[in-house]
């Protein structure tokens, strides 16, 4: 497998390279110390690509399976609430139950893969601040800093678990935010039977105001859904567990096309606390295409060009993947 003879190589080599430059890493041409490992994941990535089908009869080790999962866990997320939780589908009647919830093709590529994996994004994601809060404790925060993490979290994610305001925070958006979180913590009980209304009532609330005090100074951008903030974190986790499998090479499959009160009811998730942004198929593809060969870009999906995608400090000048054609791009732009 590429990927992992580039990770080989880099771990020859590592010793020979540490030696010549006195320390970690090598020095690429223009004199920046180039990371050893960049040529290992950048094989990873492009190695990565969704499979049509799969070979039901190649299981996934159940060690590797497990070194991916813990390493989606790895993605970063808002204030470290790791809002989401995952499902694990390997046995044959779930996965049929599963199908039938899919649509489309994604019906064939659950029922062959031998591990189907179903992300769930935790919607009252304030439920998780207080572990957040004692785990981060353990590892030698401050209370100080742990009173901010509680503000600032509750503020983003509801009323629940919210604090006094911190005592530095003096600026509008503080106060503001102070505010919100007094308002909305002495009514646990009312808010809590008014549900999601109740929540995206007061997202709402807080938009607009953040919005409005963002002409005075620096506000914080309000998602339009509790929803919308937890599906981020479980599509950073997602593409983890994606180049994980890539690293070990095995192939995955991503899909959106199913009906998630089925997904929901298959699986036994309470249908108000979760919602499903994505669920991936894992195992060896046998669609025919190659990914291991060196020239395994060459059946790469097509991307939009470079240029179009990336910007050069401002939205509307380009990017270039190497130099600009010409000079007077930049004296045009001055």
């Amino acid at each position: 497998m590429r990927a992992w003879r580039c990770l080989q190589r880099w771990l020859g080599g590592r010793e020979h390279s540490t030696a010549r430059s006195g320390g970690g890493g090598g020095v690429g041409a223009n004199g920046a110390r180039a990371a050893p490992h960049a040529e290992a994941l950048a094989a990873i990535v492009r190695r990565r690509r969704a499979a049509r089908s799969f070979d039901p009869d190649k299981p996934v080790p159940g060690d590797v399976l497990r070194e991916c999962l813990a390493l989606s866990a790895r993605a970063p997320s808002g204030f470290n609430l790791q809002p989401y939780r995952v499902v694990v589908v390997q046995d044959a009647y779930v996965r049929k139950e599963l199908a039938y919830s899919m649509l489309g093709g994604n019906i064939r590529r659950v029922l062959r893969a031998p591990v189907n994996v179903v992300f769930l994004a935790d919607l009252e994601p304030w439920r998780l601040l207080d572990r957040v809060v004692d785990l981060e404790r353990e590892t030698g925060k401050t209370e100080m800093e742990l009173a901010a993490l509680r503000s600032d979290a509750s503020f983003f994610v509801g009323w629940r678990g919210a604090s006094a305001s911190r005592d530095q925070d003096a600026e509008p958006a503080a106060a503001a935010k102070a505010a919100f979180n007094t308002i909305f913590r002495g009514h646990d009980e009312e808010l809590g039977r008014l549900g999601g209304a109740a929540q995206t009532a007061e997202m709402g609330l807080k938009r607009g105001l953040m919005q409005a005090l963002s002409h005075i100074t620096q506000t914080p951008t309000i998602n339009s859904s509790a929803e919308a903030w937890a599906f981020k974190s479980s599509m950073l986790a997602a593409q983890n567990f994606m180049l994980a499998m890539a690293a070990h090479g095995y192939d995955t499959s991503p899909m959106e096309g199913f009906d998630a009160r089925r997904v929901k009811e298959a699986l036994s998730v309470p249908e108000d606390r979760f919602s499903v942004p994505l669920i991936i198929s894992a195992g060896v593809a046998d669609d025919g295409i190659v990914t291991d060969a060196e020239d395994s870009k060459d059946n790469a999906s097509p991307r939009f060009p470079f240029e179009e995608v990336f910007c050069a400090d401002s939205f509307d000048f380009p990017m270039y993947r190497r130099a600009p054609p010409a000079n007077k791009d930049m004296e045009n732009r001055k």
